[in-house]
């Protein structure tokens, strides 16, 4: 998704990813939670029957890690089930505890003062870094 907002594909928002924030927390954190349902999948949710869902974190192992890590991640001729595997998502049902949130990650320095601002109103204050790698 964040590639097609990169693109302009995303019909309804045209303002780039600079203000797209990243939450970052942790399979563990989730699974230690007891009042959280969640399960994760080797694929992109939505490409069953090829996607396989798993609630054991013992299973990570399912997931194409190498692609996970691939800068570029399109299907090739050798491999043409790469988009999908590397569209391998980790749910969680009806809400997610803010508690949970250990960082959040920016494009640059104004989403950083911005996401500041916002926190200053919480009592718990995930730590805000730069990430451009994150971002295309």
């Amino acid at each position: 998704m964040l590639y097609a907002i990169h693109m302009g594909f995303v019909d309804g928002y045209s303002r780039g990813q600079s203000e797209i924030v990243h939450l970052v927390s942790s399979a563990e954190g989730v699974e230690s939670d007891d009042d959280l349902r969640w399960v994760f999948t080797d694929g992109h949710a939505e490409m069953a029957p090829l996607t396989d869902f798993y609630d054991d974190l013992e299973e990570l192992d399912k997931i194409d890690w190498n692609v996970m890590r691939s800068t570029y991640w399109n299907d090739t001729d050798d491999d043409p089930d790469r988009k999908r595997r590397r569209q391998a998502e980790f749910l969680v049902h009806e809400s997610f505890p803010w508690k949970l949130i250990s960082s959040i990650g920016v494009y640059g320095q104004a989403a950083v003062e911005q996401v500041q601002e916002i926190l200053k109103k919480s009592k718990h204050k995930p730590d805000v870094h730069i990430k451009r790698a994150w971002y295309y």
